[in-house]
């Protein structure tokens, strides 16, 4: 970057600094002393409201106690209602009306007005504050229901020497305060509206919120006679409650933070744009100026530019007939260059010899290179075949151990083959065992059978003579006539019993003989079964045999096995050792070729360095 450069920006970023710091210095304080001005005249607004709202009320409650006053002097139905219906508290008030202690009548002076027999005066709020306080009172707003309007109703107690005998209300719009509220210019940046100390909004520009509570839209902000920035609807806004004097009531206000500071926004805005012009107009000035001031060091530094042409010809010099600064600088650069001729003169003698010499080691370092390589390859090949040899003889003993372990399991499995084997030839000669007693416990059965054949053969000759019996004592019982008749019918189930005896000596006939033939089936195939048990026992003995041969057999292998494995590891140790010493053979060769190759190459580096030096200075002219 030019010096010039360097100044224009220096001297702008200072400019700027400055103005930034003045423009912000002033925007703070034409903030502070807006927002002064914001909050005196907010306090001197609300001050004008509370005194127009407390007066009001007043004036109300006044009338009030006045209308009270007259009627309780001279009370009567008749005299009450003269008083109400005069024309200044029907112009004052939207409803006047009495309510008597002793029978909860009412009377008012709005002769559409006709609260129906559910009605009790004594119940209302205006009533009950009277009757409880004994004074005027003012009630909590609510909403009218034909009008919709927010309404208050004052309550005064009608009193006869202390004793409370009923209670007059008198409704009060609010309309007046609202449009009073309405009118109240807040420098077009907000509203106010008047709440009850427990936040029940009373009068708002917006009719959707009377009634509501302030945390609707103003969120968790407290009632109290201060200023708060709070957000409403999205927005930062001056929020200040101040109390009336009448009433637990609140004048508050809201003003829109970002309207009521546009002026200093304009303002800092302006700020900006006079801060940049002159900032741009400073650069301008600078640059002019700077320009005019740096005319000769230009015309020097094009003579430098002269000099330095021309194939680095040292033997030109600078005109030093200019300004007394760039005279000196011109003379003691021509002294420079002087200096420089006779030291580049000297440079270039030593250059020629060292060019010559590095050639000549590069040479040598070659051949050197040449040589380690080949030793080198050799060694890596000797290296290779020792490792392969190490491996070879590291996987026989391995092998050999596996064999030797896989010898040990045969051997196992061919115990329990023996163990097993006995078990079963035992656990056989049991079955075989077992086998015959079931034959003698099925010939049992077979003898059983045939005794029970016996039994049934003379349960079926009783049957026989039975039905016989039975058949002669019908007989006779159809002899006898009606005196035989109950024998006849003894005769007649006698013989049906005898003929189901005979069907079920059948029935056990027919099992009996199935059963006999099933032992002689069984007797005959546990008979076979004792045969096939009989040689599988001898199959038995034969297998045990087998596998005791081979039991030795796998001795034998195992001994083997061990003795392989023992020289193969010994073989491998030694392997081992001497593939070692080839590694350690091959990375020291490795380091001395690698550093045989890093000597060429920075030989080769300084040949090439030698002959650009001396390319560079054969550029010179002295």
């Amino acid at each position: 970057m030019k010096f010039s450069s360097k100044v224009v920006i220096t001297s702008s970023i200072i400019i700027f600094a400055s103005m930034s710091i003045m423009s912000i210095w002033q925007s703070r304080q034409v903030n502070s002393q807006l927002e002064n001005i914001i909050q005196r005249s907010t306090n001197e607004i609300i001050s004008g409201l509370i005194q127009t709202v407390d007066a009001h009320l007043n004036e109300k409650i006044s009338i009030a106690d006045y209308t009270s006053e007259l009627i309780t002097k001279n009370y009567s139905p008749q005299n009450a209602i003269s008083i109400i219906t005069e024309q200044k508290i029907k112009d004052s008030y939207i409803t006047v009306g009495v309510g008597m202690e002793s029978d909860g009548s009412v009377i008012s002076n709005d002769p559409s007005w006709h609260p129906g027999p559910e009605y009790e005066p004594r119940n209302r709020p205006w009533y009950k504050g009277a009757k409880v306080t004994g004074k005027t009172i003012i009630t909590t707003p609510y909403i009218d229901d034909k009008t919709q309007d927010s309404i208050i109703s004052v309550g005064s107690p009608l009193l006869d020497n202390g004793r409370f005998f009923g209670a007059i209300f008198f409704d009060v719009s609010l309309s007046t305060l609202n449009k009073i509220i309405d009118q109240v210019s807040l420098f077009g940046t907000g509203y106010a509206f008047l709440v009850e100390a427990n936040g029940n909004i009373i009068l708002h520009p917006d009719s959707n919120l009377l009634g509501k509570n302030i945390s609707s839209f103003l969120g968790d902000t407290k009632i109290e006679a201060s200023t708060q920035l709070v957000d409403v609807n999205g927005k930062q806004s001056y929020v200040t409650f101040a109390p009336l004097v009448s009433q637990d009531w609140y004048v508050g206000t809201i003003i829109d933070y970002d309207k009521s500071h546009q002026t200093i926004s304009e303002l800092r805005n302006a700020s900006a744009i006079f801060t940049m012009i002159a900032v741009v107009l400073a650069i301008l000035v600078l640059i002019f100026t700077i320009k005019k001031l740096m005319t000769p060091l230009t015309l020097l530094n094009h003579a430098m530019e002269d000099a330095a042409s021309g194939q680095g010809d040292l033997t030109r010099h600078l005109d030093i007939n200019s300004d007394e600064e760039f005279s000196a600088l011109a003379a003691n650069f021509n002294l420079f260059t002087e200096k420089l001729r006779n030291l580049i003169t000297q440079t270039k003698d030593l250059s020629d010899e060292i060019h010559i010499s590095t050639e000549k080691t590069a040479k040598d370092s070659e051949l050197s290179s040449s040589d380690i390589a080949t030793q080198l390859a050799e060694v890596e090949q000797l290296a290779t075949a020792m490792e392969e040899m190490a491996t070879t003889s590291s996987d026989v003993a391995g092998n050999a151990q596996n064999a030797s372990i896989s010898a040990q399991q045969a051997d196992a499995a061919a115990t329990d083959g023996v163990k097993v084997i006995n078990e079963t030839t035992g656990a056989i000669d049991s079955l075989s065992g077992h086998i015959d007693q079931a034959v003698i416990v099925v010939q049992e059965l077979t003898h059983s059978t045939n005794n029970i054949e016996s039994i049934v053969s003379v349960i079926t000759g009783i049957a026989d003579q039975t039905n016989l019996l039975a058949l002669n004592a019908a007989i006779e019982a159809a002899r006898a006539g009606a005196s035989g008749r109950g024998f006849a019918v003894v005769a007649d189930e006698v013989r049906i019993l005898a003929q189901r005896t005979q069907e079920s000596t059948t029935e056990i006939r027919h099992m009996i003989e199935h059963l006999q033939d099933g032992a002689s089936q069984a007797t005959s195939v546990m008979n076979q079964s004792k045969i096939l048990a009989a040689e599988t026992v001898e199959k038995a003995n034969e297998a045990d045999q087998a596998l005791n041969k081979i039991r030795s057999a796998i001795l034998e292998i195992n001994d083997m096995n061990l003795q392989i494995a023992s020289a193969a590891e010994q073989q491998s140790q030694v392997a081992g050792e001497i593939n070692i010493n080839t590694v350690n053979i091959r990375n020291i060769s490795e380091e001395v070729s690698g550093r045989a190759l890093q000597s060429t190459s920075e030989m080769q580096n300084q040949v090439t360095i030698v002959q650009q030096q001396v390319d560079i200075l054969n550029k010179f002219i002295v």
